[in-house]
This record gives structure tokens, sequence and C-alpha cells, in this order.
């Protein structure tokens, strides 16, 4: 049962790696494990930490389900700021 569900989760995670837009979401979720999540005050540093945490697992499925279409979403990111600057 819970190898059937991995599957249908990898599955679905390559249909939306697959177009653009979905690289484009998954990419600024992403963008959530780069920020730093220390903060002064403690729940604001423990939610941060599990924002990052998030991020990270979802780096880790991607890198795991599809990393080819990582390397597709990080061009389409470096493309995008060289034409927004």
């Amino acid at each position: 049962k819970a190898e059937a569900r991995q599957r249908d989760e990898d599955k679905d995670l390559v249909e939306v790696m697959s177009s653009p837009g979905g690289r484009r979401f998954i990419w600024r979720r992403l963008a959530l494990s780069t920020k730093t999540c220390f903060r002064d005050e403690p729940h604001q540093m423990a939610f941060a930490a599990g924002e990052q945490n998030a991020a990270y697992r979802l780096l880790a499925d991607v890198m795991r389900v599809c990393p080819e279409a990582y390397l597709v979403a990080q061009q389409e990111a470096l493309n995008k700021e060289k034409v927004n600057g």
C-alpha cells in the first residue's frame, strides 16, 4: 500500500515537473530552503525551520524522481534572471 502511494506521488511529481509552470511553482517552493531560518523569536525560528525542512524534503524528492527536470528548472530560472535583471 505504501509502495503504491509512493509510486503515485512520484508520478504526480514527474507530471508537475514536466511543465514550465509546474517547474516554476516547484522552484519557488525550493527557494524557501535558501533563506536562513534564524530569527530572534523562537516560535518564528521554529516555523522558518519547518518551512526550510519542507523545501529540503521536496528537493530530495525531485532529485530522486526527476533530477533532469531540476536542471531544466534551474536553467529556466537563470534565463529569467538574465531577462529581468
